[in-house]
């Protein structure tokens, strides 16, 4: 399923379809027993997905840096990146 965390670091929480990174607008990829899964964000925490290839709904994390286009042209995208600090991401992943 890489092709589901490319599609929630791709896209910003909430997104809508349009809003969506094109790779994604139509469907997140395929596996074995699921030719063409896609994947919608129904809300800033919540993914959802169909059909659901896994058992239960259940939660993620996702270690991110935010770098602002200001810090990047202020001080370089390096020392911008490395004096960002992480943040936390918990994305639901829901059928």
């Amino acid at each position: 399923m890489d092709n589901l965390s490319l599609f929630i670091c791709l896209n910003k929480p909430g997104a809508t379809k349009e809003e969506e990174h094109p790779w994604f607008k139509d469907r997140i990829g395929a596996t074995l027993h699921h030719p063409s899964i896609t994947a919608k964000w129904i809300s800033e925490h919540e993914v959802k997905i169909a059909p659901f290839p896994f058992k239960c709904d259940f939660k993620v994390g996702l270690k991110t840096k935010h770098v602002s286009k200001e810090r990047r042209a202020k001080y370089g995208i390096e020392r911008a990146y490395l004096d960002t600090d992480y943040t936390m991401q918990e994305v639901t992943l829901v059928g």
